[in-house]
Formats: C-alpha cells, structure tokens, sequence
C-alpha cells in the first residue's frame, strides 16, 4: 500500500513499590485503590468536553447530546430495530442541527418502531428510505475496492451515512488523480476522495509465550506504553496497551494491536518486564489485535489516561473506570468516542464512519474517529489504544469500551483515528475470553 502510517499503541505499566529510576525509565504511577461506587469526584466528563468546542455548543446540549447516546444505545438493544429486514443504519447530524437518521432499504410503515423511541429522543429522529440496502452497499464498496486495487495500490474506502456516500483516503493530490480515473462510472457521482489521509496496517509473526522478568506488586494497565527496547521508553517501537481480559481457566491477560513488533518490554525503573510474543494475534480481514499474557502481574478494570491538552475538569493524569463494553453493531456515525493513548494523551471525537475498510481489501468492519476538539487523536506510539464512550452526562470515571486504536492519521482537524470495535475479540476463538469490567 502507498500510505503513510502512524503507529499508535498504549500500554499501561504499574508498580506500588518506588525504586531509582534507570536513564530514560518512565515514572510509573502507583495504581490506585479499586474506586468507590459513586466516587466521581475531581474528573469531569472528557465527552461532553469536547462537543462544547468542536461543535460550539453550550454545556447543557453537550450534556443533551451524551445522554441521547444512552437512548440512541438502548433502542439499538432491546427495540425491534434491528430485526427489521428494511432496516440499513442509523447516524446521527450533529451540524446545522442535531438529528437522528434512520435509514431504511423499504417505504413500509414505521409508525410501531416510533413508538419504541423514548420520548426525548423522539423529537430528533427523521426516517428516510436509503439509497442503498445492506446487500447493495456491500457491493458498491466490492466494486469500489476492486477497481482501485487494479491500479497497483489499495486505499481506505468507507461510508458516510448521513450524505449516503461512499469515500476514499488518499495520501496526496496526485493519488486523487489515479483513484478519480479508477472509480466504476456507477458510482462516480456517490464517491468523495478526501486527500491527506493515510491510515495503514504494520504486522508481525506471533507464537505463546508467557512474560519473563515480572517482580511481585508489578501491574500492567491499558493506557500505558510498551516499548520495543529494554531499560527506555522512546527508542524503538513503542505501542500503548488496551483493556484487560480473563481467558480459558483463570488465565489474564491485555489488550492490544496486533501489528505492533515483539519483543515488548515494560520498563519499572529498576527492571524490565519482557512480552517475547502474543498469546494470539490476528492482522488480516476484520482483524488488528492480538492478547498478551499477564501472568504473575496485577491487572483490573481502571484504565490510566494523561490530560496532556488540559480537558477541563481532569488532573494531569488519573484514571477511569471500564465499566462494560459496546458492539461494533451498537456503535453509528456521530456518537462520541474517546482514545487514551500513551503518547497523545485523553481525546475525543466523533465517528465518521461506521463502516471503514481501512486496508482497501473490502473489509469495511473498522470504524474511523474524526473531528477531535484536541490538538490531536493518536501519534506513532498510540497503537493498541483503548477507545471508550460516555453514554451518561453526568459520568466521570465510568466509561464504556468501543474498541482498539490501530492506525491514524493527520493532526487537529485532519486527525483520524481508526479502531477494532472490541466485539471482534470474542471472534478470536479463545476460550471463556471476557472483558475485564468494574464489580458494580
């Protein structure tokens, strides 16, 4: 592929014990003690942050908008939506006004649907007949992919599901060209190449392993970085760690991209933790993910996050609490989303697409994050980041997990960022695999 890449992966290490730091050895934050149900004290709401500046609202419809992600999730759960054959997606507009599309392949009927819709989220939602059924979609984006990749090279292609086009990232003006002379002439007028993205995918061989070198009161946390060279933090290539997970007979175990190379070293100050390999790693078709095995360290629920662009409400550093997760089947364009990357730091944004094919290789089951009101999502070092949402206005420390940071892209209005639903782990085939979640 001709695409620049930004390798971006976080992983979290802690101690409790405190020793002499070796030269470049990062400063390890004790983990803190299991929070308190209920104790939201001194963290504010990264989520409702961010909407205030990107789309210059008050803090009351910011406020409005997370709660309505709430309503929005518990219709995508338990209503009939999703068993309606007619149904294709739903996204939300956030600009001129804030509306709720529903997008159905049939004109039938859908006054009994509405009926399902909480009334404070009823008084936004607009239901329009689609362009495209869900099979007729697919085959526009086969089409799409078939095309570009007979040029030599592949690219992102995804779906905007408010305008109901597709899209194209490209690197630069003279690739727009080569994709532009590429499209089918069926969709050339549903197809907007947007130049200056480049999100790609880096890999790497994998066996079983277990971690050498551990000490007692030693912990791995997501949100903390891990290193491809002992005894530093910056040579190398450095990954982040993503949420914890239990498996097969009381085995533990964390989260991360699965393109990042090995070995992985967490470095304590005075020793090293070693990952020589992934327990499982998948990086082709729907997959960039792999598990390490945590043996011997302390794991759990809290996720580390540093507030390097001053989030309103949040101390330098801290940590949150993973309270449950989200399927990739429950996530739309328009809903909030925040990335917790080891060099990059808390921020947030909003999906663009919820169907990305971010390899060009007609998998469009990734999803891609824009939109930031930071100075940035994701830099090379973020790779394997946990991304979360608020679904609760009012929540601080509770978050709920969305996926794995696996590639981005740009700065500022440019950034994006590109995640692995976090379902998709349960596709692995590892045995028992659940999400490590809070005891409440």
């Amino acid at each position: 592929m001709n695409l620049s890449f930004k390798c971006a992966l976080v992983t979290s290490a802690l101690i409790t014990s405190g020793s002499a730091s070796a030269q470049n050895a990062p400063v390890v934050p004790a983990p803190p003690t299991p929070a308190v149900q209920g104790d939201q004290t001194g963290v504010g709401n990264a989520a409702v942050e961010s909407l205030m500046q990107s789309e210059n609202i008050s803090r009351s419809e910011a406020q409005n908008r997370i709660a309505l992600q709430a309503d929005i999730l518990a219709l995508l759960q338990s209503s009939t939506l999703l068993e309606d054959p007619g149904f294709v997606d739903l996204a939300v507009q956030h600009q001129p006004v804030y509306q709720v599309w529903l997008n159905f392949a049939d004109n039938s009927n859908k006054s009994n649907l509405l009926k399902e819709v909480p009334p404070q989220l009823r008084r936004y939602i607009k239901i329009r007949k689609a362009k495209d059924d869900k099979g007729a979609r697919s085959a526009g984006f086969n089409a799409l992919s078939k095309a570009i990749t007979a040029t030599g090279s592949a690219y992102p292609i995804g779906y905007d599901a408010v305008d109901e086009q597709y899209f194209v990232d490209v690197p630069d003006e003279s690739t727009r060209a080569l994709v532009a002379n590429a499209i089918p002439p069926g969709l050339a007028n549903r197809v907007r190449i947007n130049v200056g993205v480049a999100p790609m995918p880096e890999q790497s061989a994998s066996t079983t392993a277990t971690p050498s070198g551990v000490r007692a009161g030693d912990w791995v946390a997501p949100g903390w970085r891990s290193t491809s060279t002992a005894g530093s933090t910056n040579p190398g290539a450095p990954c982040t760690l993503a949420f914890s997970v239990t498996f097969g007979t009381n085995l533990r175990g964390i989260l991360t991209a699965g393109h990042c190379t090995e070995p992985k070293y967490i470095n304590y100050g005075d020793h090293t933790v070693t990952f020589n390999a992934a327990y499982i790693e998948r990086t082709t078709g729907n997959f960039d993910v792999a598990i390490y095995r945590t043996d011997g360290l302390n794991t759990d629920y809290q996720l580390y996050y540093k507030n390097t662009y001053g989030i309103p409400g949040f101390s330098s550093s801290g940590w949150l609490n993973t309270k449950n997760f989200i399927r990739g089947s429950n996530q739309w364009q328009g809903m909030s989303n925040c990335i917790s990357g080891s060099v990059t730091g808390l921020a947030c944004g909003k999906i663009s697409s919820a169907t990305y094919d971010w390899r060009g290789t007609g998998s469009s089951s990734f999803v891609r994050l824009t939109n930031t009101a930071q100075g940035d999502l994701s830099q090379g070092g973020d790779s394997g980041a946990p991304v979360f949402a608020y679904v609760n206005p009012n929540a601080t420390r509770d978050i709920s997990a969305t996926g794995i940071h696996v590639a981005g892209s740009g700065s500022g209005n440019t950034a994006v960022s590109v995640y692995m639903p976090i379902d998709r782990i349960f596709d692995l085939g590892v045995s028992n695999l659940k999400l490590v979640t809070t005891p409440w």
